[in-house]
C-alpha cells in the first residue's frame, strides 16, 4: 500500500490485517512532513514499511521505487492512495501488472471521469442523474 501517512491507508492496512493478509507500506513524504511519525508504519498489521522519493519532486524516481518494490517483493495488490502516487505510477501500471502486481485502479478512462467535473457532470446527464 502506498501513502502510509495517510489515514485511508492507516485504515486499510487494519482491514487487510485483520483478514488475515500480509500488508507492505509505502511512504515518500510528498504531502507529510519527514519529522512526524507514519501512521501506517505504526500500525500492528504492517509487515514492512518503506520512504520512497517524493512523487512531487521526483515523479520518475518515485515509480521506479515502486517496481523495485513490485519486483523484489512480489506483491498481489498496490493500492495506491492519493491523487500524487496515481499519477507518478500510472504510466507504470503494464510493467507492474507485468510482474503479476494489479494495480487498484480502474481504467485510465474511468480515472478520466472521474478527474473531470465536466466529464463526471456530462456522464450524469447522460445517465439522467
Amino acid at each position: 500500500m502506498l501513502d502510509a501517512s495517510t489515514r485511508q491507508a492507516l485504515a486499510a492496512t487494519r482491514s487487510l490485517g485483520r483478514a488475515g493478509l500480509r500488508v507492505g507500506l509505502a511512504e515518500c513524504y510528498a504531502d507529510c512532513p519527514p519529522g512526524l511519525p507514519v501512521l501506517g508504519f505504526r500500525s500492528r498489521y504492517c509487515s514492512a514499511g518503506v520512504v520512497l522519493p517524493s512523487f512531487a519532486d521526483e515523479p520518475r524516481a518515485y515509480a521506479e521505487a515502486v517496481v523495485e518494490l513490485v519486483r523484489a517483493h512480489r506483491p498481489r495488490v498496490l493500492i495506491p492512495g492519493s491523487d500524487g502516487s496515481i499519477a507518478a505510477i500510472l504510466p507504470y501500471r503494464d510493467t507492474v501488472e507485468e510482474l503479476g502486481c494489479a494495480l487498484a485502479l480502474p481504467p485510465e478512462e474511468a480515472l478520466a471521469v472521474a478527474n473531470s467535473k465536466d466529464k463526471t457532470l456530462a456522464l450524469a446527464a447522460e445517465l439522467g442523474i
